[in-house]
């Protein structure tokens, strides 16, 4: 019967996700847990900073900034090295902390995102497992009115596909107001409580939203998933904008050669792909390879050849995973 249940509920999310473009699932995470999520945060609540917007058109060129009546919750990134500490120093003093039940959900959403909605029909992420997904952004909005203006997570074509919230709030009330206003295109909008336990999806780059005035302390953290194909195409772009002047063709297949190493649906770390990299980068310019030279660290073109003619799988792994660790400038959302 539970395994009837869940396959039910997933079907409905995957339906919601395809024909309203988000969806709800109320109880993703029993109220227990959430207040044991709750208890492994309050310690760390010193430590949030307040949250910053990106304001710029592209992912590479902007500023994240502060701006209260824009946005007025305080935020924690939580990476993969602070959810596996087991204290921290505050004030010269060693005070303990986990994040282990925290880490249980976030594997369950990892699950539900990257392996059951793909399963149920949801083609639009297939590629997230490869492109992965942000640190948690765990955010508290303090009350009094605290609220986020509407915008578009990616609005600057970063690669992010899907957006994930999930609530802290047990026993939240509607009056206490800090809904989240969904908008789709020709629809009217929909108000969604931050419920405990409750769990928000919509696409990052087509549906605008906001937080409604939040009149008590209000609890959540957001993930975000990159699609393979379009983090690769961010990152190449972001990369070879750093590196200066040059013609826009050279800049082009600069790009383009970066981008098929990240994404390893051409340039796979395999024979084939390393002997598909040696062709690639014999046929390039000049101009083109001091561009991908600079980017990934060789002192001059000839060189970053010369490592190329004798890569093996291995190497172009570590290529790729290097070149994927240099990661975007930001990952605030956009407006």
């Amino acid at each position: 019967l539970e395994r009837r249940k869940a396959s039910g509920l997933l079907e409905q999310v995957a339906h919601s996700l395809l024909t309203k473009q988000w969806a709800v699932c109320d109880h993703f995470i029993p109220e227990d847990v959430v207040d044991e999520v709750r208890k492994e945060v309050k310690r760390m609540e010193d430590h949030y900073t307040p949250g910053e917007i990106w304001v710029g058109k592209e992912a590479d060129v902007g500023a994240s900034i502060a701006v209260n009546d824009v946005r007025g919750d305080s935020v924690l990134w939580l990476d993969e090295q602070a959810l596996a500490a087991t204290a921290f120093v505050k004030d010269g003093v060693r005070r303990p902390c986990s994040f282990r039940t925290l880490q249980k959900v976030l594997q369950a959403i990892d699950k539900l995102v990257m392996e059951d909605l793909p399963a149920a029909g949801v083609k639009d992420l297939d590629n997230i497992t490869q492109g992965g997904r942000t640190d948690a952004m765990m955010a508290l909005y303090p009350g009094g009115g605290s609220r986020f203006a509407r915008h578009i997570d990616n609005s600057a074509n970063d690669g992010r596909r899907l957006t994930c919230v999930c609530y802290l709030n047990n026993g939240w009330k509607p009056e206490q107001g800090g809904a989240i206003r969904l908008f789709v295109e020709g629809k009217p909008p929909v108000d969604v409580f931050p419920d405990g336990g409750r769990i928000v999806l919509f696409w990052s780059k087509h549906v605008a939203h906001e937080v409604r005035p939040t009149y008590a302390p209000r609890h959540a953290f957001t993930l975000w998933y990159y699609d393979a194909l379009e983090k690769a195409e961010a990152l190449a772009a972001a990369k070879v904008g750093s590196v200066g002047a040059a013609s826009v063709a050279a800049q082009q297949q600069a790009q383009q050669l970066i981008r098929d190493i990240l994404a390893q649906d051409l340039i796979t770390p395999s024979l084939e792909g390393c002997a598909m990299l040696q062709q690639r980068v014999k046929a390039m310019t000049t101009s083109a390879l001091r561009i991908v030279a600079a980017v990934v660290g060789a002192e001059t073109a000839g060189q970053f050849v010369e490592a190329v003619n004798i890569m093996r799988p291995e190497g172009l792994a570590m290529l790729r995973d290097e070149l994927g660790r240099m990661g975007l400038q930001s990952h605030a959302p956009t407006v």
